[in-house]
């Protein structure tokens, strides 16, 4: 198994487990999928054995399946097998719980709970009763457990229960938080992800040898924190492996595989998207009308697949993104694309270059090139306006790369000259410059070639002022009988400021 053989960052945690100990009651940890929840409770659970508490767990469909009072009839398994006393009251318990009596109907919950707290009395001094993940448990289980929490402070019983936190407000268990949270009998421990510290011990616990910064940083960043993919990320590259660990990805599948056939598809669909989902994107891109999108949108996030994140919705975590994409044969992936491509130019047609960077993306992967290098220009051009350097350099490269005409070549290597210039790569700005102005001039684009040499002037103003006289009279001896006036201004005027700068 890939575990950590120390349990990292839960010292607060374990401290507040500890101290209830003493004082009994209800204490609820709570979390996302993989947060550590379970591992948290081993821990502890060992530690009050080694002084002297009995611990009893209960989970639900563990062993009697689901069904009415399933988690109760787990937990009695289990105190039955543990219990000095007590262990034919469990088994009656249980069996009056199995076999309802004549009348059909199970016993009431509040009976159910007096007489596992006498049970329980026969567990020794201050026993613990662990109970995981409630948000599987049934109603009548919880119930059962609500009614033990209001006296287990003054039985002496600490009970610890685990949830997880995005399903938090369904039913039976939001109704249970409701109930301990209104008569204030649960002390609540809600686990958050690992820093980067905790993150780097774990690594170094489960390789026996300091990682080194490149590993460390790709795990930090698709572990994110979660102990579950920290593990299971630091065992696959352990051993080589780049993937998506195949434990991640069946996790994720279990997950996918509890929403409908259309939910299903929106969420495969909304795999390969960049950036916030759209509904009404997906709704376009998978043939549904944009009403029937938000509820398969909502059992995504109680399945932990998606989250909110400041009013939109996203993936809770990269790798769960990259688990679905990954399980997309290829050939079906670029046909998502191009349904992707086609709804957002359908949804935003005056906003394209808002979404040039996705675009420019669905018709790369969807196998329109022509397409893909238009939008990866305009990609660049937002890029440059927010000084994105790296990703304007990236769109250009691609442009340039994919470009099936010479005006959008020609455009994606304007634009990677602005870029050179900003970083100061002035003799490579030149260059590219240079070569834009032959082109166009070869293809008769006059208009465009002086414009180059124009852009090329104002490089050589930074190695000398003559320089950029000579190019911008080469401009204007191309412009001379065209009836572009204005462009012709323009570069008098830049002209004028060089000599200027030369009689300085």
């Amino acid at each position: 198994m890939n575990v950590c053989p120390v349990i990292v960052g839960r010292d607060a945690e374990m401290d507040a487990l500890i101290a209830s100990l003493g004082e009994g009651g209800l204490v609820l940890v709570a979390g996302e999928a993989g947060i550590g929840k379970s591992r948290l409770l081993r821990e502890f659970a060992a530690r009050a054995e080694e002084a002297g508490h009995t611990v009893v767990w209960g989970r639900p469909e563990s062993v009697s399946g689901a069904g009415p009072y399933s988690l109760i009839l787990d937990l009695l398994d289990d105190v039955g097998s543990v219990a000095r006393g007590g262990s034919d009251e469990a088994r009656d318990l249980a069996e009056s719980i199995t076999e309802p009596a004549g009348n059909g109907t199970e016993p009431p919950a509040r009976k159910i709970a007096a007489r596992l707290r006498g049970i329980f009395a026969h567990l020794g001094t201050r026993p613990v009763v662990v109970i995981e993940d409630l948000q599987g448990a049934d109603e009548l289980s919880h119930a059962v457990l609500a009614h033990l929490a209001r006296s287990a402070q003054d039985d002496g019983v600490l009970i610890v229960g685990t949830y997880r936190t995005e399903e938090a407000n369904v039913d039976p268990l939001g109704r249970l938080l409701d109930i301990v949270t209104r008569d204030r009998i649960a002390t609540e421990l809600t686990l958050q992800p690992l820093g980067e510290d905790a993150t780097a011990q774990m690594v170094e616990a489960m390789w026996d040898a300091h990682p080194n910064a490149y590993e460390l940083a790709a795990i930090e960043r698709l572990g994110e924190g979660i102990p579950f993919f920290i593990e299971e990320l630091a065992a696959a590259r352990a051993t080589g492996e780049s993937a998506v660990p195949a434990s991640i990805a069946r996790a994720v599948q279990i997950r996918l595989s509890r929403l409908s056939p259309q939910g299903i598809a929106i969420v495969r669909t909304a795999s390969l998207t960049v950036g916030p989902i759209d509904p009404g994107v997906l709704a376009d891109a998978c043939g549904l009308s944009e009403e029937q999108v938000p509820q398969h949108l909502v059992a995504a996030v109680v399945a932990g697949l998606l989250a909110e994140q400041e009013g939109r919705l996203v993936f809770r975590h990269a790798l769960v993104r990259e688990a679905i994409e990954a399980s997309i044969v290829s050939l079906e992936r670029a046909e998502i694309h191009e349904r992707l491509a086609i709804a957002i130019e359908k949804r935003h047609p005056g906003q394209l270059d808002q979404h040039a960077h996705a675009l420019a993306r669905h018709h790369t992967e969807a196998g329109d090139p022509a397409a893909a290098a238009l939008y990866w220009v305009m990609a660049g051009r937002r890029s440059l306006d927010v000084s994105a350097l790296e990703e304007a350099r990236a769109a250009f490269t691609a442009a340039i790369d994919l470009a099936r005409d010479d005006h959008t070549r020609r455009a994606a290597m304007s634009g990677m000259a602005d870029v050179r210039v900003r970083l100061r790569e002035f003799d490579a700005a030149a260059d590219l410059l240079r070569d834009v102005a032959e082109a166009a001039r070869e293809t008769g684009e006059i208009a465009e070639a002086a414009r180059a040499l124009g852009s090329l002037s104002q490089v050589y103003l930074n190695f000398g002022e003559h320089a950029a006289i000579e190019v911008l009279d080469e401009a204007l001896t191309l412009l001379a009988g065209e009836p572009d006036d204005g462009l012709v201004c323009e570069l008098l005027i830049e002209k004028g400021y060089a000599l200027a700068r030369v009689f300085e």
